[in-house]
């Protein structure tokens, strides 16, 4: 099992305190114990707003998934477990889909797919040499360039 902050174990336990009791009594009292001790490390007293829904509660998003567990866990029933779990399996790819987009390193160059700016690219590169050092071709290598350019100016 993860570590989880006594910021957000104070947090959990003081929304706890807060939920009905018969709520409160489906949870294994070695769990809430482990909570609740882990709150004690916490020096600051948490408060929370009377008014508010558990949305708008000022909270961390760690305890916001330690009260999403518990729900899971403990209060919901299979319809609303399925539903649970595809919503998080949906949310945890777009997640993904978002990271890896992202994180692309090739998404500036995927602007240039097509055939027509690729051939422009090619044609630049060809007239720009931005090298060090010049390698000179192997003799086929130039041969078979200039066949492909003969076929491409037709």
């Amino acid at each position: 099992m993860e570590e989880i902050s006594a910021l957000a174990a104070a947090e959990t336990v003081a929304i706890l305190n807060k939920t009905d009791v018969t709520m409160i009594a489906k949870i294994p009292y070695k769990l809430i114990k482990g909570l609740i001790d882990k709150s004690e490390e916490y020096g600051k007293a948490i408060t929370l707003k009377d008014t508010s829904s558990l949305i708008e509660q000022p909270i961390s998003e760690e305890t916001r998934s330690i009260l999403l567990i518990l729900y899971r866990e403990y209060w919901c029933n299979n319809e609303e477990k399925e539903n649970l779990d595809k919503q998080l399996i949906e949310s945890e790819s777009e997640f993904e889909k978002e990271e890896t987009e992202r994180l692309n390193p090739f998404k500036e160059s995927q602007n240039f797919t097509s055939e027509n700016n690729i051939s422009k690219i090619e044609n630049n590169s060809s007239n720009i040499s931005t090298a060090l050092i010049t390698i000179q071709k192997k003799w086929y290598v130039r041969i078979f360039d200039k066949i492909i350019r003969f076929f491409r100016k037709k």
